[in-house]
C-alpha cells in the first residue's frame, strides 16, 4: 500500500452535495482532506464526514479568504486546493505520488493544468486550455490573492514544477477520459448552459435588431460593457418580446 503523502486537500463549500464526494474520493490519496463549509442546506457536510472528511463550518467571507483560512487549518505543511466541481483525474494523482515519493520535493509548489469543460465539453482554445496555475503548494509560501470571485495563489517560494496530468472540472469523468483527458477535471454548473443559450439568443436578436429596447446613452456605452450587463439587458428585452 502506498502511503500517503504529506497533503491537506482544502475544499470550499455551500450545498455541495452533487460534487463533493467525487472530488474528495478522487483525492483520497492525501493524508487529509479538509472542507470548509459556509452554511450548506443539503447534504455536503454529511457526505463529507461520511468520506472520511474534516469539516469545519465560516460564515462566507469570499473564494479568497475562505481558502486561505482552509490552508491556515490544515494539518500539512503541502496543501491541494481545489472548488468542489474539480477532480484529480488518476494521471495527475500518479504524477503527484511520484513527486513525494522519494520524501520532500525539491521546490515550493507545482502547477496543474487546468482543463475546462463548457456545456458538456471540453474546451482546447480560447485561451482555456492549457492554463497552468499553482494550486499545491507549501502554505508557508504563498496565499490566495487577487480580486473577487477570481483569486489566484500568489507564489513567494524559491521554485516552481509543472505536474504531469490536468486539474479538470468533473463533468462525467468517464466519457471525458474516452476523449484524451489527463488530469483534473470541472463542471460548469447547469447555469453556464443555460446562460450559454441565453447568449446565443440574445446574439441572434442583436443582429436582426439592432439597438432596439436600448437608450442611446447605453448603446454608446456599450462598448465598455462587460458580457454579463449585456446579458442582463438582453434577457429584460427577450422577455419583453415574448410577453
Amino acid at each position: 500500500m502506498i502511503q500517503s503523502p504529506p497533503i491537506s486537500l482544502v475544499v470550499v463549500t455551500r450545498d455541495e452535495e452533487r460534487n463533493i464526494a467525487r472530488c474528495l474520493d478522487a483525492a483520497d490519496f492525501c493524508a487529509e482532506r479538509l472542507v470548509v463549509d459556509s452554511g450548506s442546506t443539503d447534504r455536503t457536510v454529511e457526505i463529507a464526514r461520511e468520506r472520511g472528511a474534516r469539516v469545519l463550518t465560516r460564515d462566507w467571507t469570499g473564494y479568497g479568504d475562505q481558502k486561505n483560512f482552509g490552508v491556515a487549518e490544515a494539518a500539512h505543511e503541502w496543501v491541494l486546493c481545489l472548488d468542489a466541481d474539480e477532480v484529480v483525474t488518476p494521471e495527475l494523482r500518479a504524477s503527484i505520488l511520484a513527486a513525494f515519493r522519494d520524501g520532500e520535493p525539491d521546490v515550493d509548489a507545482f502547477e496543474i493544468n487546468r482543463h475546462g469543460i463548457y456545456a458538456g465539453r471540453l474546451i482546447n482554445h480560447s485561451g482555456w486550455y492549457p492554463e497552468w496555475r499553482t494550486f499545491l503548494y507549501r502554505r508557508d509560501r504563498a496565499r490566495w490573492a487577487g480580486r473577487e470571485p477570481h483569486p489566484y495563489v500568489a507564489f513567494d517560494g524559491r521554485m516552481r514544477r509543472r505536474l504531469d496530468g490536468d486539474r479538470c472540472l468533473a463533468d462525467h469523468v468517464a466519457e471525458n477520459r474516452a476523449e484524451g483527458t489527463t488530469g483534473l477535471v470541472v463542471r460548469r454548473p447547469p447555469g453556464a448552459v443555460r446562460l450559454q443559450k441565453v447568449v446565443g439568443d440574445l446574439r441572434t436578436f442583436e443582429a436582426a435588431h439592432p439597438g432596439e429596447g436600448e437608450p442611446r446613452e447605453e448603446r454608446e456605452q456599450d462598448a465598455g460593457s462587460t458580457e454579463c450587463e449585456r446579458v442582463h439587458h438582453g434577457v429584460s428585452i427577450l422577455r419583453a418580446r415574448a410577453s
